[in-house]
């Protein structure tokens, strides 16, 4: 303690500031050259050690996790290095550090808590960099596992960015681990609907859907789901690809519009009937 109130007093000597700066005008000088480039040089370092430690590794997820550990490693490697060209003693500095550690890990806690998040990210791997998942309201494709963050882009070619702590405390849904995705769709016809003739339609429609798959575990359902208050609703469900999933869902819809209306199958929708009554 003794030594942070004895460096806290130089801080604000002017004296000493002035001293100091005569003493060590070379050092001073050479740290601000750095600082000046300190990007520039914190660039090149990344890209070097990026070629020589990464370049042929193959999970995109490990290696872009530690890109970014590189990144902030350089960064504190150069700031120690300036901190030491402009002369001061680095004993002082550790040791403000040190009397300030409570409050730096109470600021520091969610970071930390991202950090080691990233780590059970990439050794358990719940998804890797190339998988759909869904996160909240968000779907889209994993494409960084970064030290603090990892990088969502969705299907509006949105970057989202949610911290790694998130994501290993709340639910998140892997849409790409299993090679086959379900797709549940729910048909509504009117109760005057022939019920026989809106199964074989729909039966119909699945089997001319391209996407659908036809393995000995991939058998399709369709059935009377609900008898809603408006409405008859039938349930479909097929299995596809996960990357047909939007194709499969396009197609089975128009196809639905198209024949019920060719055979006369009405589609229900929400109306209000208003009755006067004549007096």
């Amino acid at each position: 303690m003794e030594q942070v109130t004895t460096f806290l007093k130089k801080v604000f000597d002017l004296t000493f500031i002035l001293k100091w700066t005569e003493n060590n005008l070379l050092q001073i000088i050479t740290g601000l050259v750095v600082l000046f480039f300190y990007k520039k040089i914190a660039s090149i370092l990344l890209m070097v050690f990026d070629k020589i430690l990464f370049s042929k590794m193959k999970d995109h997820g490990l290696r872009s996790f530690l890109k970014s550990f590189l990144k902030v490693f350089i960064h504190i490697v150069l700031i120690y290095i300036v901190i030491g060209l402009f002369g001061f003693n680095l004993t002082s500095v550790f040791a403000i550090i040190g009397a300030m550690s409570v409050v730096i890990g109470f600021a520091f806690k969610e970071i930390i808590q991202n950090i080691f998040g990233g780590i059970i990210l990439l050794v358990f791997k719940p998804f890797r960099v190339g998988d759909v998942v869904q996160y909240n309201s968000y779907i889209g494709t994993v494409k960084k596992i970064e030290m603090f963050y990892t990088r969502i882009v969705n299907f509006q070619n949105e970057i989202v960015i949610v911290p790694n702590g998130l994501l290993i405390n709340n639910e998140i849904k892997n849409i790409t681990a299993q090679n086959r995705r379900r797709l549940d769709l729910i048909i509504a016809v009117s109760y005057k609907s022939d019920l026989a003739l809106v199964k074989e339609i729909l039966e119909q429609i699945v089997n001319d859907c391209e996407y659908v798959l036809r393995g000995k575990d991939d058998n399709y359902t369709i059935g009377l789901g609900e008898l809603a208050a408006s409405s008859i609703n039938f349930v479909t469900n097929v299995y596809v690809l996960p990357e047909n999933y939007l194709l499969a869902k396009f197609y089975i819809l128009e196809q639905v519009k198209k024949r019920f209306d060719a055979a006369g199958i009405s589609i229900p929708y929400n109306q209000l009937d208003v009755h006067i009554k004549e007096r």
